[in-house]
């Protein structure tokens, strides 16, 4: 509301929504293939059988154990290892890209951008910045911990799914200090540092994170599904994220962001979050 229209880089926004499409490709390549080839109970509740003719209030398809599964085993998993290989490669490349043979063209100047912001950011040395980062690190995955063991209690106490959680509480509170820096710069008028905060912690979650979470854990876990990290996930996820990662790429080609658009993808949103 601030400024009336706010522009920024279409050729960095435009390597961001690539690597957000190759992200969803790869990760969910085994989900579509396990739900097309998988196997799949059916399960009733509440049966009464009545002259020999069985009545049911609910019956439901329910995914069975993936490691008594030929296709999984034999199918599924060999793809969901392949795709773990190859995300890391794609995210690498979009690093080299940006930061390296095509930096002129990723971080070029728009017009509409402060330049006294600019001018006033303060630089870090390596050194300084590998040191806050491990330091950062490491007292994130202490949160976590503490945050995961208490996710039961939560989910029980005040009756929502964990699925809810995961798109609201788990999704916001972890990353809210990157949220409240893209939102600051966003009011000085620097969206294209605002995009790119929310764009590379999907990027990297996505491209290295969750590969090598399905590596480590198959490792650990001697390949059982058991307590492993597997990329087989719920449809409605793959939907809110397919449609997510649309959307971004339509406003990401426009080079260009107002009021109206902000609120559009508040009430996405809102509407995908009622969905868990």
């Amino acid at each position: 509301i601030k400024y009336k229209e706010q522009r920024f880089n279409p050729a960095a926004a435009g390597v961001s929504s690539v690597l957000l499409v190759i992200a969803v490709v790869g990760a969910f390549s085994p989900t579509l293939f396990y739900t097309l080839y998988g196997t799949y109970s059916q399960q009733c509740q509440s049966c009464v059988t009545v002259n020999g003719t069985m009545t049911c209030d609910h019956c439901y398809q329910q995914q069975t154990n993936l490691d008594n599964d030929e296709m999984y085993t034999n199918g599924a998993r060999p793809l969901m290892f392949i795709c773990s290989a190859i995300l890391p490669i794609a995210y690498i490349v979009g690093l080299l890209f940006t930061l390296k043979t095509h930096a002129y063209i990723v971080h070029a100047k728009v017009d509409d951008v402060n330049d006294d912001e600019e001018e006033q950011s303060a630089e870090w040395s390596i050194a300084q910045c590998v040191v806050v980062l491990l330091a950062c690190t490491f007292m994130f995955a202490v949160i976590s911990e503490l945050l995961v063991d208490t996710l039961n209690e939560v989910t029980s106490s005040l009756g929502v799914s964990r699925g809810f959680l995961s798109v609201t509480l788990l999704a916001i509170v972890p990353s809210a200090g990157e949220y409240l820096n893209a939102v600051q710069f966003a009011i000085h008028n620097n969206m294209p540092l605002a995009l790119e905060i929310g764009a590379s912690s999907a990027i990297q979650i996505t491209l290295f994170q969750m590969p090598v979470l399905v590596i480590a854990s198959a490792i650990i876990n001697h390949m059982h599904n058991a307590n492993s990290f597997t990329l087989i996930f719920p449809m409605l996820d793959f939907y809110a994220i397919f449609f997510s990662v649309i959307i971004i790429n339509i406003i990401y080609t426009n080079g260009k962001a107002n009021y109206f658009l902000g609120t559009s993808l508040t009430i996405i949103y809102i509407i995908i979050v009622s969905c868990f």
